[in-house]
């Protein structure tokens, strides 16, 4: 039997694809406090400073990221309804290679980025 987000009742269905996106935020939440507490202990205070410092940059690529790549859920989701197997395939062939893409482009603009950025956060000398 197929799992369906569109039929059954409201609040079980919300509940069923909410619980799992919950617990994931949940598990990264553990794993932020244990790398914190893991550096903190294990290296020092300046490194877990540095965590802390560069945190904000990295979730603004991954947010930056996430944001540009989410788009291409809106054609594999319509294909999907559509049960429209080729532009299924194709949608999802695309959205990798542009993914790729843009993962690869973002990565060489970070790189090039990091030390004016982190100058500017005013967390490297001058």
């Amino acid at each position: 039997m197929a799992t369906t987000l569109t039929s059954g009742r409201p609040w079980r269905v919300i509940l069923a694809f909410s619980v799992p996106l919950f617990l994931g935020n949940v598990v990264q939440q553990l794993y932020g406090l244990t790398d914190a507490f893991v550096v903190g202990r294990a290296i020092g205070v300046d490194a877990l400073a540095a965590v802390g410092a560069t945190g904000g940059l990295t979730f603004l690529l991954l947010g930056f990221t996430f944001g540009m790549t989410s788009g291409f859920a809106i054609p594999t989701a319509v294909a999907h309804g559509a049960r429209d197997t080729d532009g299924l395939r194709r949608s999802v062939a695309t959205g990798t290679v542009l993914t790729a893409l843009a993962s690869l482009l973002v990565t060489v603009v970070a790189i090039a980025a990091t030390g004016p950025a982190l100058r500017l956060l005013r967390t490297l000398p001058s």
